[in-house]
């Protein structure tokens, strides 16, 4: 028995390496990320940033866009059930009335530089978390991180 089980260990262990090549490959190559449960938990883990040049916004992201940043939302830990609202409040005739200008033709670029949003890491994109508003961007010039404001609570 003992004879058996010293040939066949060198096969076990090759079938053993050979399994946790391919599990680590997965893992490394998805990146398990945090989900968040809920879509304010989610958004107070996002860095609040202001943005000087809104040239590079995108009134009617095309779909190659807002797939590169479904993937970004989902690896930031966006709750599933908000990614799809997100990306269909990402086009322009989606937004609020408010943050349009006066001939509801193009975003109100002078109320938007007052705004603080949220950045969604590693993709030109940035949330308006009350009105769940993604705006998306060709490219993201500068992104200027809001300091730490002390709690009020």
């Amino acid at each position: 028995m003992i004879g058996k089980i010293i040939v066949l260990l060198p096969c076990y262990i090759a079938l053993v390496n050979a399994g946790e090549h391919w599990c680590c490959s997965c893992v490394s190559s998805t990146e398990a990320t945090v989900q968040y449960r809920n879509y304010d938990d989610w958004v107070g883990s996002l860095e609040i940033t202001t943005l000087p040049d809104w040239t590079t916004l995108i009134r009617e992201p095309d779909n190659d866009k807002k797939d590169t940043v479904r993937k970004a939302l989902n690896k930031s830990g966006c709750p599933s059930g908000v990614v799809n609202i997100l990306l269909e409040n990402s086009h322009f005739h989606n937004c609020p009335d408010g943050l349009k200008n006066r001939l509801q033709d193009g975003y109100d670029i002078d109320i938007l530089r007052t705004l603080a949003f949220k950045s969604i890491p590693e993709v030109p994109a940035l949330l308006l978390p009350a009105q769940r508003l993604l705006l998306i961007f060709d490219s993201l010039p500068m992104i200027v991180p809001v300091p730490n404001q002390p709690s009020t609570v």
